[in-house]
């Protein structure tokens, strides 16, 4: 749940900001009270170069791959031994050089440059990817069949999928609603182990993104494949005929306008796809106004242009809000704001993007989310 619009400025101290839910301290303020304006984290590495988050935890990448986390650590998700409220070096990590991090809703994975994934955090559901290991704070790495060279990771509610650099696809963790892509034995809700998953025909995955009881995979001709939960018609199927759908799912290009998608991003209920003209398209769950367009039921399956977001910069998701940097650089959010975390002063949902008028003088370089708390990091300067 990150996104980047460049690295030029990767040689110079920049800054961040944070604000929404904070009830572990995962705004890492060092405090934990919601936050519902942008504020500036002032414990924070000069060279932080991603920085996203899970359910109630936060995890950031330095320029030389060095991971922080912060907030919860309950399941020890956060890697520290307890809840923290600033940005503390994952120590069981400090010899490994980290390109990404993914943050579930209790439990973290974390890609090294070297290819290799690594899990750690609750395992109630095989979301660790590993038979016998328990829940626990100490980073473990993930058995993938053959090591293959790992190049995409993200981690859903309860479930986990890596992408390899033959564009394989491997899920593990909890599969009820369909979001492993497998075929499951009745009464098996879940799987331990990463099993790979068989896209249709020839295509070979690229990217991955993980919702709350689905998964979607870029491929790289820019079709997208999904399978999982379809209760808000987040399969692009609607959800009165279609419950699930187990096995993946190619989505017709011509619910793009017959365009290559060139970004997919997800929340737990819904999607965001970029496309090569530069549009913008949502779908999926709408009560919070997560598609940041009108929609007059609880619900969309079709994909639909967000005329507003045209040739937007970045996307990331939340749980059930987005955040974008829109085609003149602003910082636009929309979606579901109860703690505060479309950056609007107050808890009322956003329907339709909105500029963070705190951060309109400001050059936003990347962003991030968790669950329900967002960030940025501004552009370095001399």
């Amino acid at each position: 749940m990150a996104e980047s619009r460049t690295r030029e400025n990767d040689g110079l101290p920049r800054r961040v900001f944070s604000w929404g839910a904070n009830s572990y301290g995962q705004l890492a303020q060092g405090h934990k009270d919601d936050v519902l304006e942008p504020r500036e984290v002032t414990c924070v590495p000069d060279d932080i170069f991603s920085i996203c988050g899970g359910g109630g935890h936060t995890l950031a990448i330095t320029r030389n791959g060095k991971l922080l986390s912060c907030g919860s650590d309950e399941k020890g998700q956060a890697g520290q031994g307890h809840d923290k409220t600033t940005l503390t070096s994952v120590e069981e990590l400090e010899d490994q050089q980290i390109i990404k991090a993914a943050g579930g809703w209790d439990f973290t994975l974390a890609l090294s440059v070297k290819g290799e994934v690594f899990s750690w955090g609750s395992n109630a559901f095989g979301q660790l990817g590993s038979r016998t290991t328990k829940s626990s704070s100490i980073p473990v790495v993930v058995n993938i069949p053959g090591r293959p060279k790992v190049v995409d990771v993200s981690a859903g509610l309860r479930h986990a999928v890596a992408i390899t650099e033959s564009g394989q696809v491997y899920t593990w963790g909890q599969g009820r609603k369909g979001q492993l892509g497998v075929d499951l034995p009745p009464k098996v809700h879940k799987v331990n182990q990463p099993t790979e998953v068989k896209l249709p025909g020839s295509l070979s995955a690229r990217l991955a993104v993980a919702g709350s009881n689905h998964t979607a995979v870029l491929t790289s001709t820019g079709e997208v494949c999904m399978w999982g939960c379809n209760r808000h018609g987040q399969m692009t199927l609607n959800p009165e005929t279609t419950s699930q759908h187990a096995l993946p799912h190619q989505v017709p290009s011509e619910m793009f306008n017959g365009r290559r998608v060139v970004s997919l991003h997800s929340g737990w209920t819904h999607l965001v796809s970029c496309t090569e003209d530069g549009s913008v398209y949502t779908w999926g769950r709408a009560d919070y106004g997560q598609l940041g367009r009108s929609c007059d039921r609880s619900h969309d399956w079709i994909p639909r242009p967000v005329i507003s977001l045209q040739n937007s910069k970045a996307v990331t998701c939340g749980s059930e809000h987005s955040l974008a940097i829109d085609a003149d650089g602003h910082l636009v959010t929309w979606g579901w704001n109860e703690h505060g975390m479309c950056a609007t002063g107050d808890e009322v949902n956003v329907k339709v993007p909105h500029m963070v008028a705190a951060l309109n003088d400001k050059e936003v370089d990347h962003i991030g989310s968790g669950a329900g708390h967002s960030f940025v990091i501004l552009a370095g300067t001399p």
